[in-house]
């Protein structure tokens, strides 16, 4: 730590592209050396911008430049801090960073390093700067929100409000324990305290496992049987011709997934090949893929077609149907212009009597007219029937790492051990201050360093 305190990091905070402005950050206590060195200023004054010439060390003119210097304390890091923003070539961008390279007591920033000084320095607590991370990555508008709620809600103090509900309850044990003679403990109220807290974790850490697919980008399976308009539909979803379609059983051998967006949710559409007995090795694992995903995915949809209904098709549907029983699912009833596709989808019902379950849609991929419409009518269903999810994202905190999960994990195996020992009040007294231990693990207070960088690490360089 006091090596890192030493060592004045730069790195570029904006994209490495051809723009108008390109903004580099210099953190650590050589800042003014590099002022010095490369603006040839020998005063700056904290949040004023000068407007100077950025020179190499023979004395070039590299880019004329605006330049901000932030005192320590009050920077992003907490320490001394320069923004030097300049024009957004990339010839510019790599002539600065290399000259920076030459200096004295630099170097170029790990990922995340920013900010890990940051929380270091407590400017802030690791599940803000986690937060801040995911709302530079959002895609999606319902990404954005989740990000914004976890860095500017109230997910820090929900954490605070689970401590204090520990501790409380910690100090009521204790007190029983040491005055063991006395009744005025009110004992009753402490185990119901530590149910309620039990029961509102558990909630939260089911909903976060939700929200953490959201935040990642929910995976649909598209399958059917060959030929049923499978590809069609993926090309229709992602508003571009991504897969070759073709009249031929078995053009789809392998899966191919598309990220789009659908109403603000980034979705991973996954089109794969038709289910079906098939000879064809390269076929046949495509197939094999297509069923190891129904077992691992938990959303799909269903493409059946007017020409697709066939005993064979139908028993296959059937099984995989019995086997997707308790998991989210709809039905698309695809090439609707064809002749007796009434009658043929009223067939797929009767013959297979769990598509009824689901909710189903009729459209053709492929009909003349107003595709937009079509699109629009596809996703306003999908939104509805199969993602469904605005509800979850109406509280003002989230939760969406994979360690706030194994966090709240923990948590709860210790607030039960707590609940299953409430007798004996010493074992009891030992879980309950593990629980709280582990809440520390939500701000990152007395993580190790090498845990601190993994956590840091997924950031983007510069931030």
């Amino acid at each position: 730590m006091d090596k890192l305190k030493s060592e004045t990091i730069f790195a570029l905070s904006t994209f490495f592209a051809s723009s108008a402005l390109a903004v580099i950050r210099v953190s650590g206590d050589k800042c003014k050396k590099v002022v010095l060195t490369l603006c040839n200023l020998s005063k700056v004054k904290p949040r004023h911008a000068y407007f100077c010439e950025l020179k190499d060390c023979n004395g070039d003119l590299i880019d004329k430049c605006i330049l901000i210097f932030f005192k320590s304390p009050n920077s992003y890091t907490g320490e001394d801090l320069l923004e030097i923003q300049t024009h957004g070539s990339t010839a510019i961008i790599e002539r600065i960073l290399n000259e920076l390279k030459t200096l004295d007591g630099l170097r170029m920033a790990k990922p995340g390093e920013f900010s890990l000084r940051a929380f270091r320095n407590k400017k802030q607590s690791a599940i803000y700067f986690e937060g801040l991370n995911n709302l530079i990555s959002a895609e999606t508008e319902k990404q954005r929100i989740i990000a914004i709620k976890q860095t500017f809600g109230e997910s820090e103090n929900l954490c605070k409000k689970w401590e204090r509900v520990l501790i409380q309850s910690l100090a009521y044990v204790d007190a029983s324990i040491e005055f063991s003679e006395e009744d005025d403990v009110d004992l009753v109220a402490v185990e119901e305290n530590l149910n309620k807290l039990k029961k509102e974790i558990t909630e939260h850490l089911e909903k976060t496992k939700y929200i953490t697919q959201i935040k990642l980008g929910i995976k649909v399976l598209i399958f059917g049987p060959p030929n049923a308009g499978k590809s069609s539909l993926f090309n229709l979803l992602c508003k571009e011709e991504k897969v070759i379609v073709s009249p031929i059983k078995g053009t789809t051998r392998d899966q191919i997934s598309a990220d789009i967006s659908l109403h603000g949710n980034k979705l991973t559409l996954i089109d794969s090949a038709g289910i079906r007995y098939s000879s064809n090795q390269i076929e046949k694992k495509g197939i094999e893929k297509t069923y190891e995903s129904l077992k691992e995915l938990q959303k799909f949809i269903l493409v059946l077609s007017p020409d697709s209904f066939n005993n064979r098709n139908i028993l296959a549907i059937n099984q995989v149907l019995t086997e997707l029983n308790k998991k989210e699912l709809i039905i698309v009833f695809n090439k609707s212009d064809l002749k007796g596709s009434k009658n043929k989808f009223e067939n797929w019902n009767s013959k297979i009597k769990l598509l009824k379950k689901f909710k189903q849609i009729t459209i053709s991929c492929k009909k003349k007219g107003d595709l937009n419409q079509i699109l629009k009518k596809t996703t306003d269903f999908i939104h509805k029937k199969l993602i469904n999810i605005d509800s979850l994202i109406d509280d003002d905190y989230f939760f969406t790492e994979k360690r706030h999960i194994e966090c709240m994990e923990l948590i709860l195996e210790d607030i039960s051990n707590a609940l299953v020992n409430f007798d004996s009040l010493e074992i009891c007294a030992d879980f309950i201050k593990e629980a709280l231990k582990k809440t520390n693990d939500f701000y990152g207070k007395y993580s190790e360093d090498d845990k601190l960088e993994h956590i840091f690490s997924n950031f983007c360089i510069g931030k």
